[in-house]
């Protein structure tokens, strides 16, 4: 689960500001931009392809401190991301960015 938020996270952080989706899903963005100071206190030793040691999430109650921050966030995201389907999302994403490299904008 915390590479799975710290994806999310990161995924949602590296669209532009002057993205169309920034509009059209303006709260889950709000939502991603809470979360991602909690996923860099909380989750930044956790690298993706690496199965983290219990460790590093759960030390000293970690775990149960990012839970309590970050759940609020974590459900507003996949509530309003369910409808559209994230995947579908970050295709579309993915898309514009082809489409804006292609044409020479700044994505």
């Amino acid at each position: 689960m915390g590479l799975l938020t710290k994806q999310i996270s990161n995924d949602l952080s590296s669209i532009p500001e002057s993205s169309p989706f920034r509009t059209e899903f303006q709260r889950v963005f709000g939502f991603a931009e809470e979360l991602e100071p909690l996923c860099a206190q909380y989750l930044g030793r956790l690298v993706q392809g690496i199965a983290p040691t219990s460790g590093e999430i759960v030390d000293n109650g970690n775990w149960v401190d990012f839970c309590k921050k970050a759940i609020r966030l974590v459900l507003g995201i996949g509530v309003r991301l369910d409808p559209a389907g994230y995947g579908e999302i970050m295709e579309r994403v993915k898309e514009e960015k082809t489409r804006q490299a292609r044409e020479g904008q700044d994505p």
